[in-house]
């Protein structure tokens, strides 16, 4: 959960981004913030998963501007 709050405080320092990918690390004192990236390769995370964009997904990523090659 420490994670997932961690990348929810980023994200309110930057409400007009719609998709960020939040690198983080796990040091022994907790998460650690490396960076965010607003052009994160989402593509890698389709391959990986086995399919992430789904036509649902897909949709609803369109309303807010994001495409993605088919």
């Amino acid at each position: 959960h420490d994670i997932v709050s961690l990348a929810k405080k980023a994200a309110s320092f930057s409400p007009e981004l719609r998709s960020v990918g939040w690198d983080i690390a796990i040091s022994k004192n907790g998460p650690v913030l490396m960076e965010g990236n607003d052009n994160w390769d989402m593509v890698i995370a389709q391959v990986l998963s086995g399919g992430y964009l789904t036509e649902e997904r897909r949709e609803i990523l369109k309303e807010y501007g994001i495409e993605f090659p088919r």
